[in-house]
């Protein structure tokens, strides 16, 4: 399972939106996450 898959479900992200990117940063102890809207 792709990262971007499986923060989409934790989130529950669903369609016309996508996760697009997940950045984890440990050493900050967070993780940036880029949702986008997707005109399929």
């Amino acid at each position: 399972m792709e990262l971007e898959e499986h923060y989409g479900q934790l989130l529950g992200v669903k369609s016309p939106w996508k996760i697009a990117s997940v950045d984890p940063k440990m050493q900050d102890q967070r993780v940036d996450i880029v949702i986008e809207y997707t005109d399929d």
